[in-house]
């Protein structure tokens, strides 16, 4: 059994007339006759009555087509709701981050700001994007250090990477901090990129600082530097909404070579325009923000 023939013998079940049925649905009279046969022959029942040139539905008949006409139905309210869950699906993205960062909140604004149909999930996974983009239900998105290998990668922020200090330690009296310089103890951020990536011009240069604490908490780390308990490394631009600009200072490095490229990594669907508003959402928020004075040199 066929859906063809099912349609067919819906049409005919309707107009109680082949010819007028062929008419309708562009197709030969001797196809749809063919098509109903075939179906009688299948079911070994007769769904019509025929005299002469006139047909009528015979009470199997009669019940075969309320089940043909709930099978449609059904059928069409399947896809009314495919469409409408494409239609939302479009508009969802999922970001996946390695750690929270605190330029998440500002970046989620700027897309509700400039897509505000748009549903937006964060999930913290320490993995990286899925193998492939599941179609139009998911769009995925991944900040990172780095370019990500087999994805689309887009560079955002070059930032440099400095020494924040208490405005009361006699660092703060420097234009700029060569490692020599560095005589305390070190605030460090836990488990994440940016630590290792630190850690690592650290180990390169041969310096050995003692660590004060290690705490994931990027405000903790801040508020300790403000009370002179030691110094960290951040970011330049990045972490302000962290920062207490009256108590504490970002002091550049004299080595200009200790810096970060903040990527926004993902999957490339075909022909979205959707995924190209986002992108493009994305880095016009990064444009604006670097265009802004709220640096803490």
């Amino acid at each position: 059994m066929r859906l063809t023939q099912l349609e067919y013998f819906k049409d005919v079940a309707q107009t109680l007339n082949i010819s007028q049925t062929a008419a309708e649905l562009h197709v030969s009279q001797p196809a749809i006759s063919r098509s109903i046969h075939e179906l009688e022959s299948e079911l070994n029942l007769n769904l019509f009555i025929r005299k002469g040139k006139k047909l009528s539905l015979s009470q199997e008949g009669l019940v075969f087509k309320q089940t043909v006409d709930n099978i449609f139905n059904q059928l069409t309210t399947g896809l009314q709701q495919l469409e409408q869950l494409k239609q939302h699906a479009q508009s969802r993205i999922i970001f996946t981050i390695a750690n929270s960062t605190p330029l998440m909140v500002e970046i989620i604004e700027q897309l509700h700001h400039s897509l505000p149909e748009t549903t937006i999930l964060v999930r913290v996974s320490p993995h990286n994007l899925p193998a492939s983009n599941p179609g139009f239900i998911d769009y995925y998105y991944q900040l990172t250090d780095h370019p990500l290998a087999g994805y689309q990668s887009v560079p955002l922020l070059t930032e440099r990477i400095g020494i924040l200090v208490s405005n009361s330690s006699s660092l703060a009296k420097l234009s700029a901090l060569s490692l020599a310089d560095l005589d305390t103890g070190l605030i460090k951020l836990s488990a994440s990129p940016f630590q290792a990536l630190v850690d690592r011009y650290l180990t390169n240069h041969q310096v050995a600082l003692p660590t004060v604490i290690t705490t994931g908490d990027r405000k903790i780390i801040c508020d300790m530097v403000s009370h002179n308990l030691g110094i960290a490394f951040i970011p330049e631009f990045s972490w302000h909404a962290y920062l207490n600009s009256q108590q504490v200072c970002f002091v550049p490095l004299k080595d200009k070579q200790l810096q970060r490229t903040i990527y926004l990594n993902y999957i490339q669907p075909k022909k979205s325009e959707f995924h190209h508003k986002v992108v493009t959402s994305i880095q016009k928020y990064f444009t604006k923000y670097l265009t802004r004075k709220e640096n803490f040199q």
